[in-house]
């Protein structure tokens, strides 16, 4: 019902209610990266080697070794590639070509002084022998074995081509042979290691000449 207060007129109307409170907004939050680390690589440790080593012991095997005297004649002159000889005369009892042959000569070099710092594994062995023979005939050879040791064991033998009646180098193994031995590295100690040669022909009559017998060994 309408009031009329003087010459205004006043309608009926509700009284205002509350106002609305607005109600929360979510509000995007921006995307992180987050920041995925890096995949570890392995990296592997640097190969290195020893250098060819020359060694300063030596000692003829006189049991079961041909004429049991191996280089009979300055033994000493195979340390050095100096053209100086260690000489081996009339070489073995037999005419079998067997670098094991009880009846062929042989003689052992040691005390290489290997030094293979912070070294875990053997990667190969290289022997580098330089020497001649009297005469080609009845094909003559040097064989070659490796002791871990002392000399108690050997691995299984490698030999050269025919020599030549002119000094010449000859190379058993490579930086990725192990002889089919797992060299530790302590194998490598002047205790352990040792180096064989067999002097071989298919006659007694042959003359080997030693110069030098040097060994390097990689390594990681």
């Amino acid at each position: 019902m309408a009031t009329r207060i003087g010459s205004f007129k006043l309608a009926n109307c509700a009284a205002p209610g509350p106002t609305p409170t607005p109600g929360p907004t979510n509000t995007p939050l921006p995307p992180t990266n987050t920041p995925i680390p890096p995949t570890p690589t392995n990296t592997p440790l640097p190969v290195t080697n020893t250098g060819f080593r020359t060694p300063s012991a030596n000692a003829a095997v006189t049991t079961s070794a041909g004429d049991n005297n191996g280089y009979q004649t300055t033994p000493i002159n195979a340390y050095l590639a100096d053209g100086l000889f260690a000489v081996d005369t009339s070489s073995g009892t037999n005419n079998n070509t067997n670098c094991t042959n009880n009846g062929k000569d042989k003689h052992q070099f040691y005390n290489y002084n290997f030094s293979t710092p912070g070294a875990t594994a053997i990667n190969g062995i290289e022997v580098k022998l330089t020497g001649k023979v009297n005469s080609t005939t009845s094909s003559p050879k040097f064989c070659v074995q490796l002791s871990w040791n002392g000399g108690t064991t050997w691995t299984t033998a490698k030999s050269t081509t025919t020599l030549s009646t002119t000094n010449s180098t000859y190379t058993l193994g490579t930086s990725a042979d192990t002889w089919g031995h797992a060299w530790l590295p302590t194998e490598l100690s002047n205790t352990n290691f040792r180096i064989r040669i067999i002097d071989v022909a298919g006659s007694s009559a042959r003359t080997f000449s030693l110069d030098a017998v040097s060994v390097q060994v990689t390594y990681h």
